[in-house]
């Protein structure tokens, strides 16, 4: 019984991280999409984009 509990504590734990694999594309790529839009709104550079996305992930806009 021991072996099929740790096959279903692996099989959880690899669920577990295709989970957190699947959040971290979606968050990547709403990132993207709002990066390029601001930038093309804006007309200014990825890099002060993404800097100003930073800030506002952290709620720091200094």
């Amino acid at each position: 019984m021991q072996i099929g509990n740790e096959r279903c504590s692996i099989a959880i734990d690899k669920m577990d991280r295709a989970y957190d694999i699947l959040n971290e594309i979606f968050t990547i790529r709403n990132n993207i999409i709002a990066e390029r839009s601001i930038r093309d709104k804006a007309h200014l550079s990825r890099s002060s984009v993404m800097h100003i996305l930073a800030g506002l992930k952290e709620g720091d806009m200094n």
